[in-house]
């Protein structure tokens, strides 16, 4: 052990940014912290010497052992405004104990530590590595290297010419200020010597491979231009110009029948191909280009069955019911099998998920045995999805369209565009626009795609489009669409999809394409009741894939001999618990300030429970249950309308100007828009004023003007089935809306009791008049 050199005495701490001063160097800094200014410039005048460490390193919240180095300011030079710079000299190492803080800075006792040097057979060994590791470094390093002589006892001056030669970074330079023995420090120097040899050689070679491809590529490139240079001037083209990398390529470009505007433009790209070489960093762009022309289906036409029995024996297997749509769909395919062509509107499938939108668009794809082609619109907002990105992009990628008439590979495919109302826009464009191009069939026969920068025709395509809510498909796109709106399935339907649809395709699913699942009438009855709420079939088909897998596990444990078939009384057992149970509306339901109102959503039609309480206030109207715009103002305008006929009413308006009423739709969550509230909340109001009760178990929809006049609403169908899934009596429609009712021929609905009004006058009648 050594002992403490005596005399160093009481230092001032310098802390430095990103610097590790070693004993016998000499640094420059510059400074900008007034503190640190003026602690260099009293140790400039005092003479005194400074404890300098690297900043990182100096923490101060604990108690701290600082290694650093004894250094003394040369000089001070001048520097621009707010900074200061000055010279260092670093002397020795140190180490820093009891630090405090006083006016001046952070200052503690400073301390030498000797120790003896390691044995002489030690130091020979160690002299010699580094004279090894130092020879290899000087193939490599560009710096001189170190000059001072190896000294076992003082090594401080070598290890501080080792660490400069080479290039020790702030955390190795640090390392070597905290070993105390010689012989310690030695060895860390040379261990990481070592290592900084193999990383300078794995530069030096990554930077000689390098340098080598490069001047490969430049060789190849120079003679591939003499040859094409001397070619010329002798007036011949070698047999071999084209590289075998490239000879497919070329036999494909040899081979197209498209159109002359294109093949102009293959040409010519392959030329220029040919000119920048396999090895240009564009070749790879090239090609890519080049194989999205030749992939695309400019000949290709595929003629569409024409035996019109097939085509409705291949509607009818995929889809149950569903009578009027296939009627609209078999017309429209039939002009297009006349004209070659598809006429001036376009197909838009609009209803709830889960109906058969996409597997109907499918189902045409077949009946017509053209390919089938689907691309999603939903959250789309680049409308270079559509049109195609700028090959002077990175990346850039032709766009859905021409992607999926790649995939197709004709002209003519049914093609999908999914989820239509749900596109975006932003600054970058607005995909609906473009999507204006694509379906025009005035503009859709020459249609350019920003990748492709040729004309394509897409007047041969079958369009087909989705959407859940025609609302919000874009207006001038909606204007070219042929809407055809699918309603939601009624129970009778979901039960023959179930047992004719469903039950086979989830077992194929699940690969067991081989069994069959038996499932009863009134099993399959229980679980749409029980267990699904919904417009379409999707939540009924997930259930039935879970009772695939039940009896699939139940056979797997212990060889039940029940098969593929499920008992009624074991539906909880596969299924959990009932999901809808508790009925929504009861006797108990229908007091005072109490009806219940229809709505359409995406989802299909579905009840809500309109409310309505009086009590003091100042003759105001609120309002709750997160209403839409429309719907606020149809409260007030039912609002008005009783205040205008209050007499008639027999309700005190003066009674009114000390009453507020509070009109709150549960789910108080869920968003609730919609023009055809008016009537609902103007017998609501009436009933909350009179303080009577409505007829039970009868709903009603339509909107209202001021002198009480009920207006048509939309989606009559789904409200009706709402009714009917939530166990209505009869359903007050507008009397406008009895050509709708008409058309529809539905089992559930001849149990329904529809009654049709066209004033306020005779709804209040009907509900209030008779009303126990």
């Amino acid at each position: 052990m050594g002992k403490a050199s005596p005399g160093t005495g009481k230092h001032y701490i310098l802390p430095l940014n990103n610097i590790v001063g070693l004993p016998g160097e000499e640094l420059t800094f510059s400074l900008q912290n007034n503190d640190l200014i003026e602690l260099v410039r009293w140790a400039k005048d005092k003479e005194a010497t400074l404890f300098t460490v690297c900043r990182h390193s100096f923490q101060l919240e604990v108690p701290v052992s600082l290694f650093g180095v004894r250094a003394k300011v040369l000089e001070i030079l001048p520097a621009d405004k707010n900074k200061v710079r000055f010279r260092l000299g670093f002397a020795d190492r140190m180490e820093m104990t009891m630090v405090q803080k006083d006016k001046r800075g952070y200052h503690g006792e400073g301390q030498q530590i000797q120790r003896r040097s390691p044995p002489q057979a030690e130091l020979q060994a160690l002299k010699d590595e580094f004279r090894h590791w130092l020879a290899q470094l000087a193939g490599v390093m560009r710096n001189t290297a170190p000059k001072v002589e190896f000294d076992g006892s003082q090594p401080d001056p070598f290890i501080t010419e080792v660490a400069r030669y080479g290039e020790f970074s702030l955390e190795d330079r640090q390392t070597l200020l905290e070993g105390w023995s010689p012989g310690r420090r030695l060895k860390t120097c040379l261990e990481l010597l070592g290592r900084y040899l193999k990383v300078h050689t794995l530069r030096q070679q990554l930077r000689k491979r390098t340098n080598d491809r490069m001047r490969r590529m430049e060789r190849e490139a120079l003679l591939t231009e003499e040859r094409r240079i001397i070619d010329k001037e002798l007036g011949k083209a070698p047999k071999d110009s084209c590289p075998p990398e490239l000879q497919g390529l070329k036999d494909q470009i040899s081979v197209f029948s498209g159109p002359e505007e294109v093949r102009a433009v293959l040409d010519k790209e392959f030329e220029r191909l040919l000119r920048t070489g396999l090895h240009s960093p564009h070749a790879s762009t090239i090609q890519d280009y080049l194989d999205a022309l030749l992939d695309l289906p400019w000949d290709v036409h595929l003629e569409p069955r024409q035996d019109w029995s097939k085509v409705e024996e291949v509607l009818t297997q995929s889809h149950f019911g569903l009578e009027r749509i296939k009627e609209r769909i078999l017309r429209y395919l039939s002009v297009v099998s006349i004209t070659r062509r598809q006429p001036g509107m376009i197909l838009c499938l609009v209803g709830p998920p889960g109906v058969g939108k996409t597997s109907f668009a499918k189902a045409i794809s077949e009946a017509l045995e053209l390919p089938f082609v689907k691309k999603s619109l939903g959250g789309v907002r680049d409308e270079s999805e559509i049109r195609g990105h700028r090959r002077t992009y990175i990346g850039a990628l032709p766009g859905r369209i021409v992607q999926g008439l790649r995939k197709a590979r004709c002209s003519n495919p049914v093609f999908l565009l999914d989820e239509v109302d749900k596109l975006g826009k932003d600054h970058r464009g607005d995909p609906a626009s473009a999507l204006l191009e694509v379906l025009d069939p005035e503009e859709n026969h020459r249609f350019s795609d920003h990748y492709l920068e040729v004309d394509l025709d897409l007047s041969k395509v079958f369009w087909v489009l989705t959407a859940n809510s025609e609302e919000e498909i874009p207006g001038p796109l909606r204007d070219r669409l042929e809407i055809i709106r699918f309603s939601g399935y009624t129970e009778t339907e979901k039960r023959h999809i179930a047992s004719d649809y469903l039950c086979k395709r989830c077992m194929e699913q699940q690969g067991l394409p081989q069994q069959r699942l038996n499932l009863s009438d009134a099993l399959i009855r229980d679980l749409i009741r029980l267990y699904t709420r919904e417009a379409g079939v999707r939540e009924l088909q997930r259930k039935i894939s879970q009772i695939v897998q039940y009896l699939a596990l139940r056979q797997a444990r212990g060889g039940h001999k029940g098969g593929w078939r499920l008992a009624k009384k074991d539906l909880s057992l596969a299924l959990g618990p009932p999901m809808h149970v508790k009925p929504q509306w009861t006797k108990t339901s229908w007091t005072p300030g109490v009806m219940a109102g229809l709505a359409w959503t995406a989802s299909g039609g579905t009840v809500l429970r309109l409310e309505c309480s009086p009590h003091p206030g100042k003759g105001e109207l609120k309002l709750t249950g997160k209403l839409g715009e429309v719907m606020k103002e149809s409260a007030h305008t039912a609002h008005s309308f009783l205040k205008t006929h209050s007499a008639k009413l027999q309700i005190d308006l003066e009674g009114w100007k000390d009453l507020d009423f509070h009109i709150h739709i549960p789910a108080g969550a869920t968003p609730k828009e919609g023009p055809s509230a008016g009537l609902g909340l103007a017998l609501l109001l009436t009933s909350a004023a009179l303080g009577s009760r409505c007829r039970p178990f009868w709903a009603l929809t339509g909107e209202i003007t001021l002198h009480g006049v009920v207006l048509p609403i939309g989606g009559v169908k789904e409200k009706l089935l709402a009714a009917c899934q939530e166990g209505f009596q009869g359903v007050l429609l507008p009397e406008s809306n009895r050509s709708d009712v008409e058309e529809i021929r539905l089992e559930e609905l001849e149990q329904l009791d529809i009654r049709y009004v066209s004033t306020f006058w005779e709804a209040y009648d009907f509900l209030f008049g008779d009303a126990p």
